[in-house]
């Protein structure tokens, strides 16, 4: 598996115009897995191979031992993450633009201090990636029918969404892409806003990455 960082990658989330999301988790916090892992494979391997009585009930106590120190449950969420990795330009002047691009998405996603703004967790620009929130309910697109017939829900989730929007505006930053794929669904149901990726500051002299005539925002 490749890493990045103390992020190891998992699967493949989703591909974007601007570069790839994987699931990834941090090998920092799931040392201790791993090192049960491998006490349940020593142990299986000592079961299969050794001759001696005793040698084969010590293998099967460790074995027993490192099992019942697993969790049952699935992975702790606090220890995933979705990371993001530019797309190599096709243009050798391309890469500076794209660096420029990620690191204003990461500034404003650090900027922003909002329960429904995604949070950055890790990041290296001179390598082109970086650590957000991993919400596996995944994105709003993807739940057509949730709000369906309840209108009074349906505003009462959109609301601080519109707020964190405005927070944004008030931090003189402009989004520019937000739709229905690049907003998640926490756990606890709030609808978290996600890449930043052609966000730009309106600031009084108005600068851009984006050229004059290039596109921006969503293809569709």
């Amino acid at each position: 598996m490749e890493k990045y960082g103390q992020w190891e990658v998992m699967k493949e989330l989703g591909e974007g115009g601007q570069g790839k999301v994987y699931l990834a988790k941090d090998i920092e916090k799931t040392k201790g897995t791993e090192q049960r892992f491998a006490e349940i494979n020593r142990s299986i391997g000592t079961l299969t191979t050794a001759q001696p009585t005793e040698t084969r009930r010590q293998a099967a106590q460790d074995l027993v031992r490192a099992i019942a120190s697993l969790s049952p449950t699935t992975p702790d969420p606090s220890s995933l993450g979705a990371l993001k990795i530019l797309h190599k330009p096709k243009q050798e002047n391309g890469i500076e633009k794209a660096l420029e691009r990620m690191t204003q998405e990461i500034d404003a996603l650090q900027t922003l201090n909002h329960p429904n703004v995604l949070r950055i967790l890790d990041h290296n620009v001179k390598e082109r990636w970086f650590v957000g929130e991993y919400h596996p309910g995944g994105t709003l697109s993807n739940h057509n029918e949730l709000f369906k017939g309840d209108l009074l829900r349906a505003l009462t989730a959109f609301r601080p969404l519109v707020e964190a929007v405005a927070e944004l505006h008030r931090a003189k930053r402009v989004h520019r892409d937000i739709k229905p794929h690049n907003v998640f669904i926490a756990a606890d149901g709030r609808l978290i806003l996600g890449d930043f990726g052609i966000v730009f500051y309106d600031d009084p002299n108005r600068t851009r990455i984006t050229d004059t005539y290039e596109n921006v925002g969503s293809r569709d």
